[in-house]
């Protein structure tokens, strides 16, 4: 609330929302006016300086977000490290740049749940939302898709089959593609609720359908453990 109202205060309390320029922002400096490109918001945007009305962390990660802005596309792999502690980008770094055994596109397939946001690396993803999901069963909720419980009811079901012939022949088809490209990185992103039991299943078994196929593959499953 504290935050809330120091805004409405720069917002000259009348509802109007308070702007800065970039420029201005970066450099710590109030901004007086704005440029050829007018706000839209129709109440009225009121020039300031922002950083009353933020923590400082927020004002160092958003002026580093802006800083890294223009060379971020340079990066031939980025890391979403939003949901991950430390342990996990440990793993994630070691598996991306230091299991690369063969030269050429290194491809991950990804297993994740919405509920926790799409991974942002995501080259291609599949929601796989619409399939029958164990959670709903009392005795697999607590299991996940690479125990044999879940995956045995998994490949019973013929809709979860069926998605997983799609989606492997058009990765069969299209990932020699991306490699002949000269991609560096490509991660294939399969995605259910939670992230515990569908995606899972489904992303280590492409995973390793894929192996035979292409020469570096690897799996990782975001939100277990």
């Amino acid at each position: 609330e504290r935050l809330e109202s120091l805004a409405f205060e720069l917002g000259g309390r009348d509802y109007c929302a308070p702007g800065q320029q970039v420029g201005d922002f970066l450099r710590g400096v109030p901004s007086t006016a704005f440029g050829a490109v007018l706000p839209s918001y129709k109440p009225g945007v009121r020039p300031c300086d922002l950083s009353p009305s933020l923590p400082d962390y927020a004002i160092a990660a958003i002026r580093e977000a802006l800083l890294l802005a223009p060379i971020i596309d340079l990066a031939d792999l980025k890391i979403d490290t939003t949901h991950l502690n430390l342990y996990q980008l440990r793993d994630s770094i070691k598996l991306r740049l230091l299991n690369k055994p063969e030269p050429g596109t290194a491809f991950l397939v990804e297993s994740f749940g919405f509920k926790r946001g799409m991974p942002v690396d995501a080259d291609l993803v599949f929601d796989v939302r619409c399939l029958p999901n164990p959670y709903w069963k009392p005795d697999l909720r607590d299991m996940s898709g690479l125990e044999a419980p879940v995956a045995e009811y998994l490949a019973a079901q013929p809709d979860v089959e069926e998605m997983y012939q799609d989606i492997q022949v058009y990765l069969n088809k299209w990932l020699p593609r991306f490699a002949a490209s000269n991609r560096a990185y490509v991660t294939v992103a399969i995605g259910c609720t939670g992230g515990h039991h569908r995606s899972v299943y489904l992303a280590n078994r492409l995973g390793e359908a894929l192996k035979p196929v292409l020469k570096n593959v690897q799996v990782r499953h975001r939100d277990l453990g």
